[in-house]
């Protein structure tokens, strides 16, 4: 008996040892998750603010399309972005696992770079080819600056190359989806169809130029743009799962304390019988 009130009484200090740093995990992940969804409703702004200006020019045609200023002649380049830290559930299990099946098929189609330590180490586990790897920043260094300097390297300063992204995206609190998409156009941003007014605006800049700096501007965003939302689904990620394994911890805490009083209350009442049955107030039992 006194060995199991020892063993619960311990598991009942590692419970209580564990929580704080639960909670403290738990702060940081909610901390990283509004951060990066503050940013992104920043960027948002902004890319709906140029898209109007696109929708205004109504420059591009059939010879002017985004498409041609893409740089086809490369080997097309998968950029997965995966997390730094683990404690996000099937996160970067999950990219891994799309990477794989997309590369099965042909593993000589296509160059693959990594960010990201934990979604590395994950693919080297599993022997895959990496040709590139590249430290994620942390949540607070995502800038667009950082996420330029990250498509230049990857793509040796050609950043219009033909680059598809493979990411999870922010789907809501906990909720995230794998999305395979090129940088731009992509089917992760959802600009406003609105058209800014440009009717007291001369343009003398020829037609291509504009198409070229639009583009650049929206390529670069857009980068930028799927950083965001893969730290905001990583956190929000984390935040849940520390949610929950604080509740369980609390829960668990108050059983085993539950079972621990349960316990010495059984056994202060065998020893006030012993003390009953030695004074003679109660027959020994047989």
């Amino acid at each position: 008996m006194a060995q199991s009130s020892e063993a619960l009484n311990t598991r009942l200090e590692n419970i209580n040892a564990i929580q704080p740093l639960l909670e403290a995990l738990r702060t940081i992940s909610l901390s990283n998750w509004r951060f990066s969804l503050r940013k992104i409703e920043l960027a948002k702004s902004y890319i709906s603010s140029l898209f109007e200006i696109y929708n205004g020019l109504e420059l591009f045609d059939e010879d002017s399309g985004w498409e041609n200023l893409i740089n086809g002649n490369q080997k097309p380049l998968i950029l997965a972005i995966g997390s730094n830290r683990g404690l996000c559930g099937n996160f970067n299990r999950d990219i891994a696992g799309k990477l794989q099946q997309i590369i099965k098929t042909d593993t000589e189609k296509y160059r693959v770079a990594i960010v990201g330590e934990r979604l590395r180490k994950i693919l080297d586990r599993k022997n895959f080819t990496i040709h590139q790897y590249i430290p994620l920043p942390n949540t607070t260094e995502i800038t667009q600056k950082k996420i330029n300097a990250i498509i230049n390297q990857i793509s040796s300063g050609s950043g219009t190359q033909n680059i598809t992204l493979l990411f999870k995206t922010y789907r809501g609190a906990g909720r995230s989806q794998v999305i395979l998409s090129p940088v731009f156009p992509n089917e992760f941003i959802k600009p406003a169809a609105n058209k800014k007014s440009l009717d007291n605006f001369i343009f003398d800049t020829p037609k291509k130029e504009i198409n070229s700096l639009l583009f650049e501007n929206l390529f670069q965003l857009s980068a930028y743009y799927a950083f965001l939302l893969s730290s905001a689904a990583e956190h929000s990620t984390r935040f849940q799962f520390m949610e929950n394994a604080s509740k369980n911890a609390d829960h668990l805490s108050d059983e085993l304390f539950l079972e621990v009083q349960s316990l010495r209350r059984q056994k202060i009442t065998e020893e006030m019988q012993e003390l009953a049955v030695g004074a003679g107030l109660l027959n020994k039992r047989r």
